[in-house]
């Protein structure tokens, strides 16, 4: 059963796609057994990482995934489009990420102790700006989504939202807290970070190691981010790290040589 990363891109214009090439490495050294799949719109063409994506997905690196749209679709409609992955039935669990927030091993050891809990939903909070289920850092059980939805599509009718209240900023997680967390048993792991207002820290997280990632790359990735789910971060010192570190970096250069869009 698949544990899944999932992305969205869309729009003609999409500055996040310049975080691609440093996310994807990130994922596939931190989260070595989940799966990448990027959800996109007909202007998937048009992003500066298209190309190389294309390659990764032939060689089964990352899974594209296209997805239909209208022509007055809301982006909060789209970014809902991450959770798609739990009307599959071998996914057993799907995970909500924005494009330009850097994962680090605090999130991968949160993600594992849901994983082991008996709990149905996730969030991380590791900001006092954020509360309730946050869309780019949430995860599912995806039977819940599926029991509670038979299709994605009546997912997203159900919450009766026009295009135009789709448009609005926060109307997926508006959707998710408002509608949805009643009837859903969530986790919600909220993290000292090092964020200028200090939060507290309502569950620990347990020691979580994998052989495949050593001690040395877990405690790294926290040093280019303040907190978890930062909308941006520094590339250049990411990219530098991961290209030394991915275990699919000589693939995934490979793929961007061949398409000419060396880290976008």
């Amino acid at each position: 059963m698949k544990k899944v990363i999932g992305l969205a891109v869309f729009g003609e214009k999409n500055s996040y796609a310049q975080y691609l090439a440093t996310s994807i490495r990130a994922y596939l050294t931190l989260f070595p057994n989940f799966e990448v799949w990027i959800h996109h719109d007909e202007h998937f063409d048009s992003f500066g990482y298209a190309k190389t994506l294309k390659i990764l997905s032939r060689k089964e690196i990352v899974r594209l995934v296209p997805m239909a749209t209208r022509p007055t679709q809301g982006k909060c409609e789209n970014m809902l489009w991450r959770l798609f992955p739990a009307w599959t039935f071998d996914v057993s669990y799907i995970f909500s990420r924005d494009l330009d927030a850097l994962p680090t091993w605090k999130e991968r050891s949160a993600v594992e102790e849901f994983i082991s809990s008996d709990f149905e939903t996730h969030t991380i909070i590791d900001n006092p700006a954020h509360a309730g289920i946050m869309g780019g850092l949430c995860g599912f059980k995806a039977h819940k989504l599926r029991n509670m939805f038979s299709t994605f599509e009546k997912f997203i009718s159900y919450a009766k939202f026009s295009d135009e209240r789709w448009a609005q900023h926060g109307a997926d997680q508006d959707y998710l807290n408002g509608k949805l967390a009643p009837y859903l048993h969530i986790l919600e792991h909220t993290i000292k970070g090092r964020s200028t207002i200090p939060i507290s820290e309502h569950r620990p997280i347990n020691g979580f190691i994998d052989d495949r990632v050593s001690l040395f790359i877990a405690d790294k990735s926290m040093e280019f981010v303040p907190y978890l789910g930062v909308a941006g971060y520094d590339r250049a010192p990411a990219i530098d790290f991961y290209n030394r570190w991915c275990p699919k970096n000589s693939d995934i250069t490979s793929a961007e040589k061949q398409s000419g869009e060396h880290d976008c």
